[in-house]
């Protein structure tokens, strides 16, 4: 699944990395398509069950989730990504 924020330049892709059949984890990549470094990020990311468990940024519900940048993130260089990853429960 991807998505995107409202302006377009910061764009997302999810993975299932492991699935247990009652929850799994997850890998977000959260990409700049920008010529330009972020300053803070959101991305809005269609989740299978529920987020328990959240590294590398924030954000917490379950479906359609909005995840945000933690502090030491904020920032993703032009061309650059980082990876977010989650576990949930169905």
């Amino acid at each position: 699944t991807n998505s995107s924020n409202p302006t377009g330049t910061v764009t997302s892709a999810i993975t299932v990395v492991n699935d247990w059949g009652t929850g799994g984890q997850l890998s977000i990549i959260v990409t700049n398509n920008s010529t330009s470094a972020t300053n803070g990020w959101s991305v809005t990311v269609n989740i299978p069950g529920t987020i328990t468990n959240i590294w590398g940024g924030i954000g917490s519900g379950n479906g359609s989730v909005t995840i945000s940048n933690e502090s030491y993130n904020a920032v993703i260089p032009a061309g650059g990504s980082i990876e977010v990853g989650a576990i949930y429960t169905k």
